[in-house]
């Protein structure tokens, strides 16, 4: 505590880089996801979708997650037998681009704003 305000540590993006790594699980579908503290509700979503074992990462933002692709994609040969997707929110992404901005196989584009838009089922306003 500084000056009576609380101070937030923030990870470089090389240490946030070297944290993901560390979290990748060779034997599971690692899923790398924008939010940060929501891991753990992901991971109980896409288990019960998929019905595989995922690993669910934070990367902190759109810009960390499409970094931490790019360091995968150039060691590409330490990384043959990971399963990785990412999933980025669509923000508002959505209003400037007409497709994906970036064309990778394992880089998922949400076309709503975030994930849980998807969560609203329109019959749930229909209850009042």
């Amino acid at each position: 505590m500084v000056g009576g305000k609380i101070e937030v540590l923030k990870r470089s993006a090389d240490s946030e880089e070297n944290r993901i790594d560390m979290l990748l699980k060779e034997e599971k579908l690692n899923i790398i996801v924008e939010d940060i503290g929501k891991e753990y509700l992901y991971e109980t979503l896409f288990e019960k979708i998929l019905g595989c074992s995922v690993k669910v990462i934070a990367s902190g933002g759109k810009q960390a997650s499409l970094k931490v692709s790019k360091e995968i994609k150039a060691k590409e040969k330490d990384y043959k037998n990971f399963k990785i997707l990412f999933i980025l929110d669509g923000d508002f992404d959505i209003l400037f681009f007409q497709k994906n901005p970036v064309l990778e196989e394992n880089l998922i584009f949400l076309e709503k704003y975030d994930i849980e838009a998807y969560f609203i089922n329109k019959s749930l306003y229909l209850l009042h």
